[in-house]
């Protein structure tokens, strides 16, 4: 059965990261890093949604430290 991820894997993010941005249909595109050296990630609309509440969750705990 599948939870959604279809690969494990972890990546650190810094401050100067490029991150680029696509969409395509329903489908966001991000690229973390450079063309040779990055991460696409491709998420659907809830995905999308679910990454945006997360990633302002911890925004919000980092900004209270």
């Amino acid at each position: 059965m599948s939870n959604g991820v279809h690969l494990e894997s972890w990546v650190k993010i810094e401050g100067g990261c490029p991150i680029a941005v696509q969409v395509v249909g329903t489908e966001t595109q991000l690229r973390l890093g450079g063309r040779t050296d990055g991460l696409d990630l491709v998420l659907t609309s809830e995905a999308l949604h679910n990454l945006l509440e997360k990633c302002t969750e911890a925004a919000q705990l980092v900004s209270a430290d």
